[in-house]
C-alpha cells in the first residue's frame, strides 16, 4: 500500500517519530545554549575584577548566558562613560559602580527601577540595613547591594607599634619623625572625601536631615574649625602645603616606605599586602574636641541598563554578584565588606574587617540624591585655597554659595 505521499506506511511512521523526537530535542537544544551575550562594566580593583572574571564563569554555565567583563579602573572615567553611552543605545546591561551615583542616574534614566518584590522578605533580611538605605530613593529599590566601605587609618608596622588613641597623639608622632620627604602622617588633603571625617567631627555635613539640600553644613562653625585645623597641620609642616595630592599618590609614598600613617580604605589593603609592607589598621582617633572623625559609607551597587536587550539575564547577573557566595569571594579578593549579614558575621574576627566594620556603623552614608554632584568641585576648589593659606570661613563661605547656584539651576 502506498501512501498520499507516495511512500510506504512503515517509512512514513519512521518518519513521523522523527519529526516528534526533533520537535523535542529542538527546545532542549535551543535551553543548551547561549541565550545572548550581557557586558558588565566594573572599577573596582584588579584582584576582584579577576574574581569577577571566575564567578561569572560559574553564571554562564548556570544561565547559558555569555558575559562580557570591562573593567575601568578611573572611577571617574567609568561614570562618565556610562552616562554618556546609555542614552544612545550603547553602555553596558550592568554596572557595579558606587551608590552615590544613584541620584544623577535615575534622574537621567540611564538605570532602572527594580520590582517592589525584587528581594523576598528572607532576602531582604539578609541584606545590611546600610546596604539597603544606599540603594532606595524615592521609596524606590535602584540596584543590588554587594560591598560596603570606609576609611581607616593604615600605619607601617615597621614605624609605629601601637595604633594612636587621639589625634594629638599621632600629630606629635608626625612633627618627631617627618624629615626631608618622609612624613608621619599623609593623606590626600584636598580630596573631599579624604578629608570629610576630620570636618564631621567638628560638626561639619554635607546636607541637612533627609537631605534637605536647603541646609548644608559645610561652611558652618564644626566645618571652619575642622578646615582651620587640617591648616593647621600644614602650617605645622605636618602636611605638605601641596594641592596635587591624590590617593595613588599617597599610596604609593605608603608602599615606598616614605610616610608611616595613612588614611585610606580596605581596597588599599591587598595592593600594600602585594607591596610586601607589613601594616595594621585602626579607627580614626579621637579628635582635639573630643569626638571622632566619622567617614563617609560608600556602597558598590549593580545596577540596570533600562535599554538592555537582555534585561532578565542581567537583573539574574546583579543577583547571582550580590549572592553569599560571589560575596566571599569578592572580599577574598579585595576585602570590602559583604553586605549580607551571614557572610559578614564569618569574617568579624580578622582585624581589618572588624575595624572596617566600626567606621561603617559610626560612619555617614554617602548622600545619593543628585544634587551631590554639584558639590565636589566647590567643596575640593575650597580644600585647596584653604591649604595655600586662605581663610577657610570666607573660603567655606564662598564654596557654599557655589553649591547653592548650581544646586539652584539644577531646578
Amino acid at each position: 500500500m502506498v501512501n498520499e505521499l507516495g511512500r510506504s506506511p512503515g517509512l512514513s511512521v519512521y518518519i513521523a517519530l522523527a519529526l516528534v523526537v526533533f520537535a523535542i530535542l529542538i527546545p532542549l537544544r535551543q535551553n543548551l545554549l547561549p541565550k545572548g551575550e550581557i557586558t558588565l562594566w566594573v572599577g573596582l580593583i584588579r584582584s576582584e575584577v579577576e574574581a569577577i572574571g571566575e564567578l561569572v564563569e560559574n553564571f554562564e554555565r548556570e544561565h547559558g548566558v555569555k558575559v562580557k567583563v570591562v573593567w575601568i579602573s578611573n572611577i571617574e572615567d567609568l561614570r562618565s562613560r556610562y552616562r554618556v553611552a546609555v542614552p544612545i543605545g550603547k553602555g553596558p546591561d550592568v554596572l557595579l559602580g558606587p551608590h552615590d551615583w544613584i541620584g544623577e542616574f535615575a534622574e537621567m534614566g540611564v538605570i532602572a527601577p527594580l520590582s517592589e518584590d525584587i528581594f523576598p522578605e528572607n532576602e531582604r533580611a539578609e541584606f545590611l540595613d546600610r546596604g539597603l538605605e544606599a540603594v532606595t530613593l524615592d521609596n524606590r529599590v535602584w540596584g543590588f547591594p554587594c560591598l560596603m566601605e570606609s576609611l581607616v587609618i593604615i600605619y607601617n608596622t615597621q614605624f609605629v607599634e601601637n595604633r594612636f588613641e587621639t589625634w594629638d597623639d599621632l600629630l606629635a608622632y608626625a612633627k618627631r619623625v617627618t624629615s626631608g620627604d618622609f612624613y608621619g602622617f599623609y593623606y590626600p588633603h584636598v580630596d573631599p572625601y579624604y578629608s570629610f571625617p576630620i570636618l564631621s567631627g567638628f560638626g561639619a555635613y554635607v546636607f541637612g536631615e533627609n537631605d534637605n539640600v536647603d541646609d548644608i553644613g559645610l561652611a558652618n562653625d564644626g566645618a571652619i574649625e575642622g578646615a582651620r585645623f587640617i591648616q593647621g597641620m600644614v602650617r605645622e609642616g605636618i602636611l605638605p602645603r601641596d594641592t596635587t595630592l591624590n590617593p595613588y599618590s599617597v599610596r604609593e609614598y605608603f608602599k615606598a616606605g616614605r610616610t608611616a600613617v595613612i588614611i585610606d580604605g580596605p581596597w588599599a589593603f591587598e595592593e600594600i599586602r602585594r607591596a610586601g609592607v607589613s601594616y595594621s589598621v585602626s579607627n580614626f582617633p579621637r579628635l582635639p574636641n573630643g569626638s571622632y572623625p566619622r567617614p563617609f559609607i560608600g556602597v558598590q551597587v549593580c545596577m540596570i541598563n533600562p535599554r538592555s536587550k537582555n534585561f532578565d539575564s542581567a537583573v539574574k547577573l546583579a543577583r547571582f554578584l550580590a549572592s553569599a557566595d560571589s560575596l566571599r569571594a569578592l572580599n577574598r579578593a579585595g576585602w570590602r565588606l559583604p553586605a549580607r549579614s551571614s557572610v559578614l558575621s564569618e569574617l568579624e574576627n580578622i582585624p581589618e574587617i572588624g575595624v572596617v566594620l566600626d567606621q561603617i556603623e559610626n560612619g555617614i552614608i554617602m548622600p545619593k540624591i543628585p544634587e551631590m554632584d554639584s558639590v565636589w568641585t566647590p567643596w575640593t576648589n575650597a580644600l585647596k585655597m584653604i591649604v595655600l593659606g586662605q581663610d577657610p570661613a570666607s573660603t567655606l563661605d564662598e564654596a557654599v554659595r557655589e553649591i547653592k547656584s548650581a544646586i539652584e539651576r539644577r531646578r
